[in-house]
C-alpha cells in the first residue's frame, strides 16, 4: 500500500442556507489492480470559498488519521497514517471547470509543497551530524532576533509568543533545508515528488457535443427539406404561432416567435429541467409533469 497513489474529488451543494462538502478517493489496489473508491465523507461548512473546502479536507484528513492511529488494529499492526502521508500520496485532483476548484488544485498544490519540504528537510536535520546541527541552529536562532528586533525586544516577550517565534524558525528552517535538498535531486526523483494532476469533469464537454448535434440535425432539416418535431414554445409564442394566417407571409411577430422557439429533444429535456427545479412544489410534482408533455405532439 506504501506506493498507492490517490485521486481526489469532491463536490459541494447547499440546503437551506448549509454548505455541505462530499469528499471521496479513488486508487489503484497494488495486488489486485483493481480501481477503488473510498468516501471520506460528507461535511458541513460555513461557505463555499476555496479557502474553506481545503482547511475543510485537511481536518478532515487529520480526523480520520487520528481515529486510526489510535484504533486497536494500527496499534496491533504498528501502521501509521496521517495528513502528510495523505498529501505525499494525493496524485491528482478532479473537479468541475469551476473557479473555486481550480483554485482549490492550487491551494492543494501549495500544501504538498510545505509538506516536500518539510520532509525533505526534516530528514536532512536528521541526519546532520552534533556539530553541524549546533552551527545550523545558532546560525537560524540569529536570524531569529534580527527578525523581532533583537535581544531586547525578545525580554519582553511572553512566553506564548516566544514558543510562537521560535515555532516559525524551525518551520522555515526545515523548509530552507528542505529546498535545498530539493534542488540536489535527480530530475525523475522531482518529478516523483511534484507530480500532481488536474482532471477537469467531461460534463461541459459533452454538453457542448449535445449543443452541437443539436444544431447539425436542425439545419439537417432544413437542407433535406423534412419536417422536423414539433416546436416546443412557450405560451406566449403559442399563441402568435397558432394564429398564423398565412404561412408564406408571416408577421415580424410571428417571424420572431419561429426564430426563438425551439423543438426537439433538447428542449424537451430543458422543460422538463426547468419543471423539477421549480420552486413552486406543485409544478414539480410527476402529474404536472406529465400533463404538460402529454400536450407535446411528436413526429
Amino acid at each position: 500500500m506504501y506506493n498507492v497513489a490517490l485521486t481526489l474529488s469532491t463536490d459541494g451543494t447547499t440546503n437551506r442556507h448549509t454548505n455541505y462538502e462530499s469528499r471521496h478517493v479513488a486508487y489503484q489496489h497494488p495486488d489486485s489492480g483493481e480501481i477503488r473508491v473510498r468516501s471520506l465523507g460528507i461535511g458541513s461548512a460555513v461557505d463555499h470559498t476555496s479557502e474553506t473546502q481545503v482547511q475543510g479536507l485537511k481536518k478532515w484528513i487529520e480526523a480520520i488519521a487520528s481515529t486510526f492511529s489510535n484504533s486497536p488494529l494500527a496499534k496491533q499492526q504498528k501502521l501509521c497514517f496521517n495528513s502528510e502521508i495523505f498529501a505525499r500520496k494525493l496524485k491528482c485532483m478532479n473537479g468541475d471547470h469551476a473557479s473555486d476548484q481550480k483554485k482549490d488544485y492550487t491551494l492543494l498544490r501549495a500544501w504538498k509543497d510545505d509538506i516536500k519540504y518539510h520532509t525533505l528537510g526534516t530528514e536532512r536535520l536528521l541526519s546532520m551530524s552534533g556539530e553541524e546541527l549546533v552551527e545550523n541552529m545558532l546560525r537560524a536562532n540569529w536570524e531569529k532576533m534580527e527578525s523581532i528586533g533583537g535581544i531586547s525586544q525578545w525580554e519582553r516577550m511572553s512566553a506564548e509568543e516566544k514558543h510562537t517565534c521560535d515555532a516559525a524558525m524551525m518551520n522555515a528552517f526545515a523548509r530552507r533545508l528542505g529546498e535545498e535538498a530539493y534542488n540536489k535531486l535527480e530530475p525523475g526523483e522531482k518529478h516523483d515528488m511534484d507530480l500532481f494532476l488536474w482532471a477537469g469533469c467531461c460534463m461541459h464537454k459533452d454538453l457542448n457535443a449535445v449543443k452541437g448535434g443539436d444544431r447539425a440535425m436542425a439545419e439537417w432539416w432544413k437542407r433535406s427539406g423534412l419536417t422536423g418535431p414539433v416546436i416546443l414554445t412557450n405560451k406566449d409564442n403559442a399563441v402568435t404561432l397558432a394564429n398564423i394566417a398565412d404561412p408564406k407571409k408571416l408577421t415580424v411577430a410571428e417571424k420572431r416567435a419561429l426564430e426563438v422557439s425551439r423543438r426537439g429533444g433538447v428542449q424537451a429535456t430543458t422543460l422538463g429541467g426547468m419543471i423539477c427545479r421549480n420552486k413552486d412544489k406543485k409544478k414539480r410534482s410527476t402529474k404536472y409533469l406529465s400533463v404538460v408533455f402529454s400536450s407535446c405532439s411528436w413526429v
